[in-house]
């Protein structure tokens, strides 16, 4: 059975942060992280095997990783930003059922964040 529940404390958020440099690459520093929702997918026996994080305040990532924001619509304020981030899903997830929850729930997450839009940004070069 599997279950995604927010994630609450230190050790558990710096499992997370390990598990997104495993799966993407990227470790996010913990100070990015505290400012974050953030969720995981855990198992029965509580591993870890997807997670991602919303940022609703302070610096985007996805922002400062851009080379030019000028195909932006100018009209956006950064405060009605919701940046999701650190997304991933074990690679024996990512076809099916589990999949399509997984994102269903980002999106269920993003849609009660209040906010009027979102950022997500991603490396083609990645598996």
């Amino acid at each position: 059975m599997l279950k995604i529940r927010r994630v609450r404390g230190l050790s558990k958020a710096i499992a997370l942060q390990k598990a997104a440099h495993e799966f993407i690459g990227i470790e996010f520093p913990l100070s990015y992280l505290r400012r974050s929702k953030i969720f995981g997918l855990y198992d029965s026996k509580d591993n870890l095997k997807g997670g991602f994080l919303i940022l609703m305040e302070g610096d985007l990532r996805s922002f400062q990783s851009l080379s030019s924001l000028e195909y932006l619509p100018k009209h956006i304020d950064r405060w009605d930003v919701a940046e999701v981030n650190s997304l991933w899903l074990s690679p024996e997830l990512r076809k099916g059922f589990v999949s399509v929850i997984f994102w269903l729930f980002v999106v269920s997450q993003l849609l009660i964040s209040g906010k009027k839009y979102f950022a997500y940004t991603y490396s083609s070069h990645k598996v």
